[in-house]
């Protein structure tokens, strides 16, 4: 694989091999490296948006977003010729990345949670880099240290949204599909985890295990077809799942103290 002049690895604690910052206008801007580059590399979207390609899907990187690229990976980015954006980018490399390879080690997009503290230090690296003098690795390395740093916190940040996300849409999925058996699998990919993780944070989120919240979906919509319908209690039970009568009444019983005969005599 060919080098570029400004591609090397390091092994000290974090080394800059180069950073700037570019307008792109007016024109198609289009970068493919099939065998990525030895270094860590950052785009990040100041203004405006990018396109990234990874196994054959193409992805909008939004402004406040940045591509992380990992040694060795394949890169392919491109920017819009109607569009004015800036790009902020670093190539960067030492100990302190293999921070960024538990993340994977896979080219990914990193919304920033702090963009004017991003923005910030940012500039301030590309101000030292160019600069120079005795100073220029203590200062961007320690730059470089803080982008870092943000990065790792907003993926922290992201992960915790996309998961809280994803059990908002398993619990609606729950409330419109109370009948049909639970499918941990289908739900934990909903939130991103494992099956096993899927359960734990369910259970924080809810303060129940995935099937006791999903019983008391069906025993509250229970008791509403009950004192707002006419349909009979085999119909009921049939409606939310239960396919045995005499056991669903025996369940609903047992964790509301009632009877579903009683509760639409009362009706």
């Amino acid at each position: 694989m060919k080098r570029e002049l400004n591609e090397k690895t390091s092994d000290a604690w974090i080394t800059v091999n180069s950073c700037r910052e570019r307008v792109l206008q007016g024109g198609a801007f289009d970068t493919r490296r099939p065998q990525g580059r030895v270094d860590y590399g950052i785009q990040y979207i100041r203004e405006g948006c990018g396109f990234c390609e990874q196994d054959g899907t193409v992805t909008e990187v939004p402004a406040g977003s940045l591509m992380l690229q990992y040694p060795g990976n394949y890169q392919h980015y491109f920017f819009p010729a109607d569009r004015r954006t800036v790009l902020v980018w670093a190539h960067f490399s030492g100990t302190l990345c293999r921070r960024l390879d538990e993340l994977g080690k896979e080219n990914r997009i990193i919304g920033i949670d702090n963009r004017t503290e991003f923005e910030r230090a940012f500039s301030a690296m590309i101000r030292a880099e160019l600069l120079g003098g005795e100073e220029r690795e203590i200062l961007c390395g320690g730059y470089m240290q803080t982008l870092i740093g943000m990065i790792l916190r907003s993926v922290s940040g992201d992960s915790r949204r996309r998961v809280h996300d994803g059990l908002d849409r398993v619990i609606n999925h729950m409330w419109t599909h109370c009948a049909e058996p639970i499918r941990l699998s289908d739900y934990a990919a909903m939130c991103f985890v494992s099956q096993d993780r899927f359960v734990h944070v369910f259970k924080a989120y809810t303060g129940v295990s995935p099937y006791r919240f999903q019983l008391q979906i069906r025993l509250r919509q229970a008791r509403e077809m009950l004192e707002d319908t006419s349909e009979s209690v085999a119909q009921i039970a049939e409606t939310i799942g239960f396919h045995d009568p005499s056991y669903f009444c025996r369940v609903f019983k047992k964790f509301t103290g009632q009877t579903p005969l009683s509760v639409r005599k009362k009706e």
